[in-house]
């Protein structure tokens, strides 16, 4: 029996067509490690009125109120979960009363104070570094971006971690890459510098597991 070889050239296209399709519904979904909205307070994050911070949470935002106005000191909250190996770390936040001196992010990879990694923003730039053993680490000086939005609007952070690759997104934004040395913790925080008003609205770390 002789075979068209039109129809054979067909089938093959077609046959290619439906492997192609099948990859494209292979999709990752995310399995969540850390999720919170500030809808409540069932998490128990600290609130009341204290010599060196305001803390509340109120409209669904988690509101850290700075007293402090010397650069050299930071508040920071962290929590005790530990997040290990490969995840995505997103955070929405805002600078919310319009000092753009403001210093506001988070902590990432932390063990203690002088162990850690931070990503932050201040008015219209990024900021990335790492503390390891005492010592300080710029990864990213303060840099300039378009995808910042202005002070009293909210910017979605995110930083996608695989192995030692980290990437770094604002408002969906790739705004930097780097490739991490070592990792020196597991837990996770919120830091400001400066005195001023930041509200964190959502926090979510989670893994991207293929379907």
């Amino acid at each position: 029996m002789k075979v068209n070889p039109v129809i054979t050239v067909l089938l093959g296209i077609l046959w290619i067509s439906i492997l192609a399709s099948c990859k494209k519904e292979q999709t990752e979904v995310e399995d969540v490690l850390f999720e919170e909205d500030f809808s409540d307070n069932n998490l128990g994050w600290p609130e009341g009125e204290y010599e060196v911070a305001d803390l509340k949470i109120e409209n669904g935002a988690y509101i850290i109120e700075s007293k402090i106005e010397d650069p050299n000191y930071f508040f920071q909250i962290y929590s005790p979960q530990h997040f290990a190996g490969s995840y995505n770390v997103e955070v929405i936040m805002s600078n919310l009363n319009g000092d753009d001196s403001l210093v506001y992010g988070i902590q990432y990879y932390r063990k203690d104070t002088y162990n850690l990694y931070n990503f932050f923003l201040s008015s219209d730039k990024f900021f990335i570094s790492y503390v390891y053993n005492y010592n300080y680490h710029i990864i990213c000086d303060w840099t300039y971006s378009s995808s910042i939005k202005p002070t009293g609007q909210y910017n979605d952070i995110l930083i996608d971690i695989s192995g030692n690759h980290m990437d770094f997104y604002i408002n969906d934004v790739l705004v930097h890459q780097y490739s991490a040395q070592i990792t020196v913790g597991e837990k996770f925080g919120l830091q400001i510098t400066g005195k001023g008003k930041v509200g964190f609205d959502y926090i979510k770390i989670y893994r991207l597991i293929a379907s």
